[in-house]
Formats: structure tokens, sequence, C-alpha cells
């Protein structure tokens, strides 16, 4: 029995030392697997923008107002792809590409407005993304108006503005100008109404735009100053007045069409007339001579003025008569006769 046990337990050792065995070699094995599955550790996405184009990163793309292009210059170390935030004027091409060296053009449109205008561009590779900002410039605003003063007759007339623009534009009247309006049916042509008065008138039209404003001078002639005497008044003004000297008064009647004034010069209070002034239309007014207590003749110039228009009028007043006079009357020794002064 002690043979048979002994046999049992060298049997237990025999198979305990290759199970240990067997562990060691399963240990080993592991660790070899581990080591040679072992993930390395990836490279990052990386986008590397050459030297002539780190500028436009960094400060952004701008463009004048004329269509216009510009190169980005770069490498990647996985596929690419460029977009636009606003494509309707300014474009990219080509949009995608792969590992390595690349380059793409940013395009833009002529901008025909006077606006400036602005987008982004976007550089992806991965998850690595880069931005430049494009500007482009609006058109620089020009407004030519080939006539910049008009002169225009009393009648009135139709003017037309030769107006050269690449922007919108409009022309503004003075809101206080009722004498010029515009043609409906023709482009920057105006009316400008017949002008009843004698006085000159103007008015600046400015034409507004992007631009600097440019402003058109008009300018109308006033109607011919116009005076036009009474039958009557007309002699005496010819003439002159020869007034005894007890007095008298006489009314100057005429037309004008401006206002007017009158004024005496030498009458010292005793030659007057009222009114001094008024306005045009159908006028009047009154010359009143007073007595002379003097012996001595005396004259006074009467001045009557509408605008440019000058008349003048004597007035002369005899001096008083001494001698034999009976009643109001006086007695003309030379002829015999008497007669009422």
């Amino acid at each position: 029995n002690l043979y048979i046990m002994g046999k049992v337990v060298l049997k237990w050792f025999y198979c305990l030392g290759i199970l240990f065995s067997a562990l060691q070699l399963t240990g080993c094995s592991g660790a070899e697997i581990t080591s040679e599955e072992e993930t390395p550790t990836p490279t990052p996405d990386e986008i590397t923008v050459s030297q002539e184009s780190l500028s436009y990163f960094t400060e952004g793309m701008e463009f004048g107002a004329d269509a216009d292009n510009r190169t980005v210059y770069f490498s990647s170390n996985c596929d690419w792809e460029v977009e636009v935030a606003t494509n309707d004027w300014c474009k990219v091409s080509p949009s995608e590409g792969t590992t390595g060296e690349g380059s793409f053009v940013v395009s833009v449109e002529e901008n025909t407005d006077p606006e400036e205008r602005n987008t982004t561009v976007t550089l992806k590779a991965g998850t690595v993304e880069k931005t430049i900002n494009v500007v482009q410039k609006g058109i620089q605003a020009s407004v030519e108006v080939a006539r910049t003063s008009f002169e225009v007759m009393p009648e009135g007339e139709i003017i037309t503005l030769d107006i050269t623009a690449n922007v919108e534009y409009q022309v503004v009247i003075p809101s206080d100008c009722d004498w010029i309006r515009s043609v409906e049916t023709a482009n920057d042509s105006f009316e400008v109404l017949p002008n009843e008065s004698t006085q000159e008138r103007s008015a600046t039209l400015v034409v507004e735009s992007a631009g600097e404003p440019v402003s058109i001078s008009v300018r109308q002639q006033g109607v011919p100053e116009e005076l036009v005497f009474s039958d009557e008044s007309a002699s005496l003004f010819a003439n002159g007045i020869d007034c005894a000297a007890s007095g008298a008064s006489q009314t100057i009647v005429f037309t004008v069409n401006c206002d007017w004034t009158v004024t005496v010069e030498g009458g010292d209070s005793w030659c007057t007339v009222s009114p001094e002034s008024g306005e045009k239309g159908d006028a009047s007014f009154i010359l009143t001579i007073s007595k002379n207590e003097e012996e001595v003749e005396r004259t006074a110039t009467v001045t009557l003025k509408a605008g440019d228009i000058i008349y003048h009028m004597t007035v002369t007043q005899e001096g008083k008569i001494s001698g034999i006079t009976g009643g109001n009357e006086n007695y003309e020794g030379e002829d015999g006769s008497w007669y009422e002064r």
C-alpha cells in the first residue's frame, strides 16, 4: 500500500510541475500578445499654412470692387475641405482635397454696390479649422452732371440735367421752391414755371447719391419792370405842373408791375405826396401844393421809382402878386383886365 501511495504522490507532483510550467508559459505568452496589440498614440490633425498665405488667416483677405482672386497654399496630414459662408459673390475652388500639399483659390465677383461686403472662408482638416475673413470694398460712387447752372428766361422752360452715374441717385428740389417741378415723362427733366414777378429768383437742385452731392444752380430772370401812366398823368410828368400861388392838388394815376415809391425834393413841406409807396397793380398818389405866401416863385421835383424805372416831374408855383386887389381878384395893370388866381 505504501508503494501505491508513493506512486500516486509522485504523479501528483508530476502533474503539478506540468501545470506550473504551463502557467509560466501562459504568462509569458500573454505578455508578448499585449505588447504586440498595444495601440500607438495617434498623430494629431494638422494644417500648416505656407508663409506666403499666412497673412490671409491672421489679417484677412481684402479685395477692391473689381472681380479678383487669391490663392491659398498649405499642407495637411489628412483630407481637407473648404467652405464659404456666403457663396453668391465669393467662391472657392477646389472645395476639397487629400493629404499632403494643397491649395485653393478664393474668387470674388465685381461689387457694383457702393456698400462694402464681407464673408468667411473656413478650411477644415479633420478636427482642425482655420478661418479667413474676406472683405470686398464697394464701388467708388461716381455722379457727373454736364451742366451745373441754368439761366432761364421769365417765360420759363424745360431744363434737362445730363447725369452720368454708376450708382443710384435722386434730384432734390428745395422744399420752399414751388416754381420748379419734375417732368414725369422725362428722366432728369424739370419744368421752370413762368416768373410773373420783376424780381429774379434762384434755387439750388441737389443730386444726392452714395457719393458727394452735386449742386445745380437755377436762376430765372424776372419780367421787365413796367409803369404806364394814364393819359393826363403822362402829360403832367412830360410837361411838369405850373401852379398858382393859391395852391392845388392833383391825382397821379398809373399801373405798375412792381413795388413803387414817390419822393419830393425841394418841396420844404409845401409840396407833398400821399401815399409815398405802394405795390404792383393799379396805383395812384395825390400831389398837394399849399398856398404860397411869398412873392417869390418856387419849384420842387417829384420822383416816381418802380424798380429801375424812374420818372421826374417838375412842380412850379408862382409867388403871391402884390398890388391893387379887389376881393379875391387881382388887377393886371398891363392890359387893364382882372383874372382869377
